[in-house]
């Protein structure tokens, strides 16, 4: 289990999270939301490394952990998958971490064309990442971050720049992924993609958690910055 303890984060003197605590459980999907600016970006970059924890503790089996260790233990897949492409072909891109890590190649190879496969990205892999659509690229940026088989994967935005059906796709691959025992936090506006998955839902506004708890019960109430899915309207 991650264990978030009073959360606080500023921008020189704008406070972007403020004492934010919750707890991740192991094989979980959880659901972030909330207006722009709420903090759901900046938290989730805390989590996985690429921001420094300024104020708090994140705690992992009891022990705290520093930004390096977050690295390791967590993935994170940006709002545009363009920010993380870095190879030329989409299997060089997938390769890359496991490169960077100085995974033997032999293995490295079965573990790219295992990821390939398990993506639908097989047929693309001799493919330059510019040439492929919106949904494919979710797809690649996705997986070359859970290649390095983190435990908990961090997703910001993951459907926002995709088509009804790419949407599909990422979120059935998204499912295969928790299922397969890997903890999913998505940060979203698009809250009816994912209310058959989901099994836990997090609110906040201007840096503090307001909510907290099943997705079933958030529909209960009355958040104005969260559209409503259309079959609870």
């Amino acid at each position: 289990m991650l264990e978030i303890i009073d959360l606080t984060f500023y921008y020189g003197n704008i406070k972007a999270l403020d004492r934010v605590t919750f707890k991740i459980k192991d094989g979980s999907f959880v659901l972030i939301v909330g207006a722009n600016a709420s903090g759901k970006t900046t938290l989730l970059k805390i989590l996985c490394g690429l921001l420094p924890i300024q104020k708090g503790k994140i705690m992992f089996d009891k022990k705290e952990l520093s930004q390096n260790d977050l690295r390791y233990l967590c993935g994170y897949v940006f709002h545009n998958p363009l920010n993380q492409i870095v190879g030329t072909t989409v299997e060089e891109d997938i390769a890359f971490g496991l490169e960077n890590i100085g995974m033997e190649r032999n293995r490295m190879i079965k573990e790219v064309e295992k990821t390939l496969k398990s993506f639908g990205l097989y047929e693309l892999k001799e493919k330059d990442p510019a040439t492929l659509s919106a949904g494919q690229l979710q797809k690649l940026a996705t997986a070359s971050v859970t290649v390095l088989k983190p435990k908990y994967l961090f997703l910001d935005e993951p459907t926002s720049m995709l088509d009804e059906q790419d949407s599909k796709q990422i979120k059935q691959c998204l499912k295969d992924l928790n299922d397969s025992g890997i903890t999913i936090l998505v940060s979203t506006h698009d809250l009816e993609q994912f209310l058959d998955t989901s099994n836990w839902i997090i609110h906040l506004n201007n840096g503090k958690i307001d909510f907290e708890g099943e997705i079933k019960e958030f529909l209960e109430k009355d958040f104005p910055d969260v559209e409503r899915p259309g079959c609870f309207n």
